[in-house]
């Protein structure tokens, strides 16, 4: 799921949509920066990075939810201001809107050295997961 950068918050896209060219759409959309309510830039531009794992399956089954309840694409976005605002505290990133984006542009050169590490092989196919290691109680 895209996440987008822009405007006056961040923002990741609900569901798939489909566009009609010179047509006016309304989005459903999560916000991914709790803190902000002015233009960091005129419109929106893609943030070149996805949501965790852990926030896309929030996000997910809070939609589903809604979609079954009837009230549309709609997330739980306190759920997801909460996991944004555990993922800084996690990482020790500091973000004064408690933007997602900024935990990723922190950590910037940790995942394009994570990214070397693990490159791709030609034709290769399959899907690599890492995991935190338990602690034990």
């Amino acid at each position: 799921m895209k996440r987008l950068i822009g405007a006056k918050q961040n923002r990741v896209l609900n569901t798939t949509v489909l566009l009609k060219e010179f047509s006016t759409t309304v989005i459903p959309v999560s916000c991914t920066e709790q803190g902000r309510w002015s233009y960091s830039r005129p419109d929106f531009t893609d943030a070149g990075v996805i949501m965790s794992p852990s926030l896309r399956h929030l996000k997910a089954r809070s939609v589903s939810e809604s979609l079954r309840g009837n009230r549309g694409h709609r997330s739980d976005q306190a759920g997801i201001w909460r996991m944004i605002g555990t993922l800084t505290d996690r990482t020790g990133v500091k973000s004064p809107t408690s933007a997602m984006h900024d935990v990723y542009t922190a950590r910037k050169s940790t995942l394009q050295q994570m990214q070397k590490a693990f490159s791709c092989n030609a034709g290769q196919v399959g899907l690599l997961v890492l995991t935190p290691a338990s602690r034990s109680a």
